[in-house]
């Protein structure tokens, strides 16, 4: 009775003894104790299978995979996979990421800035105008001619392309979304400040108002269509037309506005056009000089100045493949004011437009052409309004009489000089008033860094672009 109880109790053991053995394939504890199973695939990234013990043949240093921040690598064998952790993170072809830089450190490449994270992985930033070293590397932007700290701070609205032919007044606060910048001894600056901007092509942005005009990017400035800080007759004038700011102008009574040339005389004696003037010699910017006025008894009637306007992009490119026009209004024809029979008024000189970035291109149109003088006064109607700058090369023309009233000078123009008003003729009841001069032509000017040249080629101009100047980075 004693062997039989001995023998059925060693036969129980056998049985619970199977019952709890480990399943060799298993590795739910990580743990593989099969020597030919040697590796848990955790998470099943190799085999498919999570929590399952693998076997191994792989090539001595091989990348099998990651997982998190360690690489899986064959052993020296060849039957197994070591965990290896990674610094700077894995790279499941590559393993462990080589460290390529010195984590978290800026520093300036060539015309690069070169950021390393955390990580040390490393990032490139192009810089068109070359990297500036020191404390903060960062790339290198202008600093503006008329607004030198305009760059310093990045745009807050994105801008974009005008894609509807729109006009801005610079006289409104609220169309300065970068402020109004007051100009000692000139009139206040409307700038328009975006991370970049654009007038789509068949696009026209008529700019007016009191303030001169600058529109300032971050990136890329681009005119496909038309902007147009021109002054007309009927009383719309260009933004920061010249209230008689700097210059020596001594247009007299009738005389047109001077600018890049003098301006024209007017008709009757003495009437002497304004005289010529360099807006480098001015520490604000401005637009074209206003056209003499007629006698205190007549009033005004001088034709407006062309707009004065700057373009900046502060780390990319101006480009002009559009059209840009700053031309002067043309002189009010001569009337009876006040019992006073009033001769035509001067025309108004062609403005001043500043290109300023990385770099400028201009493939368009650019015209900055000055107003003519309006006719003088019939015996018993109103002399005829002088004629605009136009957009145009061809020549310009003033005001033609149609009588014995004084005839308007034509605006200047390049390769055209101001015209002078013509005297009236007759006396008494049928006297004929004297026209007013034309006006000068404006400037065009550029300024990008030393040693980047514009590329200046516009497919129509007047008038010629003045000699580029550098502009300072920092």
């Amino acid at each position: 009775m004693l062997i039989k109880l001995s023998i059925f109790s060693f036969v129980l053991g056998l049985a619970g003894a199977a019952c709890t053995k480990s399943n060799p394939i298993s590795c739910v504890d990580e743990y593989c104790q099969d020597p030919s199973l040697p590796f848990c695939d955790v998470d099943g990234a190799l085999e498919g299978t999570p929590q399952t013990c693998i076997a191994v043949d792989c090539t001595s240093g091989d990348v099998a995979g990651c997982r998190g921040d360690s690489a899986i690598v064959c052993n020296a064998d060849g039957n197994n996979y070591d965990i290896s952790h990674c610094d700077h993170g894995c790279d499941p072809v590559e393993g462990c990421k080589a460290v390529s830089c010195v984590p978290n450190t800026t520093k300036c490449g060539d015309h690069t800035v070169e950021t390393c994270s955390a990580t040390g992985e490393l990032t490139t930033q192009a810089c068109a105008a070359g990297c500036v070293d020191g404390a903060t590397p960062h790339c290198a932007y202008i600093s503006p001619k008329y607004l030198p700290e305009v760059c310093d701070t990045p745009a807050v609205e994105a801008g974009g392309p005008i894609a509807t032919s729109s006009t801005y007044d610079t006289g409104v606060d609220g169309t300065c979304n970068g402020g109004v910048v007051p100009q000692p001894n000139g009139p206040d600056i409307c700038v328009l400040r975006f991370k970049q901007f654009a007038i789509n092509q068949g696009v026209t942005l008529r700019v007016t108002g009191a303030r001169v005009l600058a529109i300032v990017t971050d990136d890329a400035l681009r005119v496909s269509g038309t902007l147009d800080v021109s002054s007309d007759v009927a009383g719309v004038v260009g933004a920061g037309r010249n209230d008689n700011y700097g210059g020596s102008g001594t247009e007299d009574i009738r005389g047109g506005a001077g600018f890049a040339t003098n301006g024209g005389d007017g008709g009757a004696s003495p009437s002497t056009g304004g005289l010529a003037y360099n807006p480098l010699d001015l520490t604000f910017l401005v637009g074209g000089r206003n056209g003499g006025v007629r006698s205190t008894s007549c009033g005004g009637g001088g034709g407006a100045g062309g707009g004065g306007a700057t373009l900046i992009s502060c780390r990319q490119t101006v480009a002009v493949d559009g059209t840009i026009d700053a031309s002067g209004g043309g002189g009010r024809g001569g009337r009876t004011v006040q019992s006073s029979n009033c001769p035509g008024g001067g025309g108004g000189a062609g403005g001043y437009v500043v290109l300023q970035g990385v770099d400028v291109r201009v493939s368009g149109r650019v015209f900055a052409n000055g107003g003519g003088g309006g006719c003088g006064k019939p015996a018993s109607a109103n002399g005829l309004n002088g004629t605009n700058g136009a957009a145009s090369t061809a020549a310009p023309v003033g005001c033609t009489p149609s009588t014995d009233e004084g005839l308007g000078g034509a605006g200047g123009a390049e390769g055209f000089a101001p015209g002078s008003g013509g005297p009236g003729a007759g006396t008494g009841s049928t006297a004929r008033t004297p026209g007013g001069g034309g006006a000068s032509k404006g400037f065009f000017q550029t300024y990008t860094p030393a040693g980047v040249v514009p590329t200046l080629t516009p497919s129509a101009r007047s008038p010629a672009f003045q000699p580029n100047l550098p502009v300072p980075t920092k």
